[in-house]
């Protein structure tokens, strides 16, 4: 049989002789991983143009890109969190929820699968009936709780346990105890993050002067942060500080923007609310047109459209 010497400077001993087919299955094998890293490097690059879109707020054309890429790559723990994050935005819960399960079960170890469905699971608490409600909103907290056990560092997971602990009902699971008992452990990791925690639990307490001190000095010590800005403008309008509110938001807009931060939609129907309480219905009225109309989300449309029907 014809043989085909590989011409390689090695000693004679270790010299192969290749016959032509095994030549054959060289140049196959080639072939096959010159395919693996050109599709690699295609799928590297549709999936950052998907991320561009959805960092740009054009959360429908992400949605589609990534789950065309899901489609192609079921078992990819990155482009199923991507999806998610994007059915979250698009205002499909349940889908979020369906591709989430899916991705935890598969990858329990992934930390931000389960941040991200505890945010899921709060907003299907308005979707579910009444019967499984209290259910749905305790699933979000032992999403965030199982956060912070795969990482007991993680700021905005023990920040969300102590959120929920103050804000849900007792019913749910809600205690106002428990919240200040996780608080040394937050101020040990971020002491901004803290104060953002604390204030709000001071808005429980009836002392709306001392959460002001607090939500202030938490915004200006997360800098890199839009959101410490928005509670901010909140409790402003909630103290009828409306000039301060506007000022607030106009702050937000400069800041760095993460994909759980308030989108335009969410900051345009807060803005609405504070130029409906200084009486001027018709910048009012625009704000909320504006917003709807940047809403991707249903139960967020559904917010708006009440607070335009209070003008």
């Amino acid at each position: 049989m014809f043989n085909l010497i590989l011409c390689r400077k090695l000693p004679a001993a270790r010299r192969k002789t290749i016959t032509v087919a095994g030549f054959r299955q060289y140049l196959a094998q080639c072939l096959l991983l010159f395919c693996s890293l050109a599709g690699s490097a295609a799928f590297a690059v549709d999936l950052n143009r998907a991320l561009q879109e959805f960092d740009a707020g054009r959360y429908p054309v992400a949605l589609e890109q990534l789950a065309a890429l899901a489609q192609q790559h079921r078992h990819d723990a990155s482009i199923n969190y991507y999806l998610a994050r994007s059915q979250y935005h698009a205002g499909q819960y349940d889908q979020a929820n369906a591709t989430l399960e899916t991705l935890v079960k598969a990858h329990p170890e992934h930390v931000e699968a389960h941040y991200l469905l505890g945010s899921v699971q709060v907003a299907r608490v308005n979707d579910v009936n009444i019967f499984k409600k209290v259910g749905v909103a305790k699933q979000a907290l032992a999403a965030w709780e199982q956060t912070v056990t795969l990482d007991p560092e993680h700021v905005e997971g023990l920040y969300a346990v102590i959120s929920y602990y103050t804000s849900a009902p007792a019913l749910a699971g809600g205690d106002l105890a428990k919240a200040r008992n996780k608080l040394p452990r937050l101020r040990e990791l971020d002491p901004g993050w803290a104060m953002l925690a604390e204030a709000s639990l001071l808005d429980k307490d009836q002392q709306p002067d001392s959460a002001g001190v607090l939500y202030k000095a938490a915004a200006e010590s997360i800098q890199h942060r839009a959101f410490p800005l928005f509670a901010l403008a909140s409790h402003q309008l909630t103290q009828d500080q409306l000039e301060p509110a506007l000022q607030t938001l106009s702050l937000y807009a400069q800041r760095k923007h993460s994909w759980n931060d308030p989108d335009e939609s969410v900051i345009g129907m807060l803005r609405g609310q504070i130029l409906a309480a200084m009486g001027d219905k018709a910048a009012a009225r625009t704000a909320f047109s504006s917003a709807l109309a940047a809403a991707p989300r249903p139960d967020i449309k559904t917010r708006i459209e009440s607070e335009m029907g209070k003008l």
